[in-house]
């Protein structure tokens, strides 16, 4: 038997949140680890940034707390299966 899990990349990201609230903890944490202007279209998000500071740009998305615990209980349950 298959299982596949499917998740939301974008659900904490500022082009695709899932709720207004999301959208804002997403534009809170950029404007907290990125040192740029990234309200201004065109300009280079990623000056100054290196390594995993680059995950940190308003075209990136992530996945929140709850979807993280329904992927550990997905993945501890296909496990013991």
């Amino acid at each position: 038997a298959f299982r596949f899990l499917v998740l939301d990349p974008y659900a904490v990201s500022t082009v695709g949140a899932s709720t207004p609230a999301a959208a804002h903890a997403a534009r809170h944490t950029l404007l907290a680890r990125n040192p740029n202007n990234l309200s201004h279209p065109g300009a280079n998000w990623s000056r100054g940034l290196s390594g995993l500071d680059l995950r940190f740009l308003p075209f990136n998305g992530g996945v929140g707390p709850a979807q993280l615990a329904w992927l550990r209980d997905a993945l501890a349950s296909a496990h013991a299966a």
